[in-house]
């Protein structure tokens, strides 16, 4: 206890700072709410990374829960030597701080070396995301190699990588033996450009059968772009017979419908089907195709296994009706004439159609619409409209939404300026 002065202000001062203190407890569980939830929202990160710096120089009673949330949830940006910094932190105090790290971010980090890759083994490190990362320079050798980054990995995305082969990616996901989720979300390969033929899709469920731990205890999945949304994508066992969720993203999804079918033929166990695109109607003349819900029923090995099936569309069709063709088609039928769809998906509890554009009718509107032609569907149904940015099919860059960079081919920007004008009540002729 500080000694009394004659004015009593050393006594006034010690109780004032007694009684200020609250319980470790309290300012642990508030550290706790500064962390980064999510690392989908990585842009929250810097200021929330500078709140937990702050409370770690508050005093060494804070210091302990203050950095255990900072390095819980790293994300390394594009600065110089970012890498070799965060090493050598690493390397500084391994026992400390290398088990603290579960999940980490790369956006965008650039061109990567396999150094950057052999840094100190990260025990608890479940879940690593890449954005922008350029493999291109990485050895084709090493990118088969068991690094010690990737070796307790359950969750691995890469989203607009660049990569040498569609090969070199799959073998840095081969590599990766614990994974339970998969996201690979447009992702560019220099010597693959655009196409993938037959004989590489076989070479590559070749290679991935040549290496049965790969992908055995991978679960969840997404995918959107190259190659998987063309004729020749690989089959799905590339990435494992035991995938129970599928989400697939497509410009065109009448056009990626062959491609999926090769997908799905090898999920027999499959129970969550999320398909996000649009519906192209780049000539109205031509008829509108068969529907989405029975060419996946169809395309499904077992459909039976399918609980939730979530359709989520961006229509260019001038005509709602044709809207409502594309998305359900016909009620299938079996040999007595009666409707089957519904037994055929008989584990389903439920169907989403979610759509997004410039509609005009309301929720009940589709709902009558689309049972009529799957009557069999009703108890499981459900309509929801939304945002067309809400289903992440556009680029956050503003400057990327310029139809020059090949987002959307021009007729369904002419389709899509038609349905503003028809929303606001003005009649036009038919071209």
């Amino acid at each position: 206890m500080p000694p009394i002065s004659q004015s009593g202000s050393g006594l006034h001062a010690h109780l004032v700072q007694e009684s200020s203190r609250l319980p470790i407890e309290l300012c642990e569980t508030i550290i706790d709410l500064i962390r980064p939830g999510d690392l989908d929202d990585w842009k929250t990160f810097p200021e929330e990374s500078r709140a937990l710096r702050a409370c770690a120089l508050v005093c060494r009673a804070w210091r302990p829960r203050a950095q255990f949330n900072l390095w819980r949830a790293v994300v390394l940006r594009p600065r110089e030597r970012i890498v070799p910094e965060f090493t050598a932190a690493l390397r500084s105090n391994p026992d400390r701080l290398a088990p603290l790290v579960r999940r980490m971010r790369l956006h965008p980090l650039g061109a990567v070396v396999p150094l950057d890759f052999f840094m100190p083994t990260l025990p608890n490190l479940r879940a690593l995301f890449m954005e922008g990362v350029e493999w291109i320079a990485f050895p084709l050798r090493a990118s088969r190699m068991r690094m010690p980054l990737l070796a307790s990995l359950t969750e691995l995305q890469f989203s607009r990588c660049t990569f040498r082969t569609v090969k070199d990616a799959f073998d840095i996901i081969w590599s990766c033996t614990s994974l339970t989720k998969v996201a690979v979300w447009k992702c560019t390969f220099s010597e693959d450009q655009e196409k993938i033929t037959e004989s590489d899709a076989a070479r590559l469920c070749a290679a991935r059968k040549r290496r049965p731990a790969a992908c055995a205890k991978v679960r969840q999945l997404k995918l959107a772009g190259h190659p998987f949304v063309h004729p020749c994508a690989p089959m799905g066992s590339v990435f494992g017979c035991a995938v129970t969720e599928l989400e697939y993203t497509s410009r065109d999804v009448f056009s990626s419908l062959q491609s999926l079918s090769r997908i799905l033929s090898s999920y027999g166990m499959l129970q969550v089907l999320k398909i996000t695109g649009f519906l192209l109607q780049e000539d109205p003349e031509k008829p509108v195709p068969p529907g989405i819900i029975p060419s996946l029923t169809a395309a499904l090995p077992n459909p039976a296994a399918l609980r939730i099936m979530v359709i989520h569309v961006v229509s260019s069709y001038r005509c709602d009706e044709d809207t409502v063709a594309a998305i359900c088609g016909q009620e299938i039928l079996n040999e007595s004439g009666s409707p089957c769809l519904r037994n055929l998906l008989s584990g389903l509890t439920r169907l989403e159609v979610q759509l997004g554009s410039h509609l005009i009718k309301d929720n009940a509107w589709w709902f009558e619409r689309m049972t009529g032609r799957i009557p069999s569907m009703r108890d499981v149904l459900e309509i929801d409209m939304t945002r067309s940015r809400a289903f992440g099919l556009y680029d956050e860059n503003p400057r990327e939404h310029d139809r020059k960079r090949g987002l959307l081919p021009a007729p369904f920007y002419r389709e899509t300026l038609f349905l503003s004008i028809r929303a606001l009540g003005w009649n036009l002729p038919k071209p």
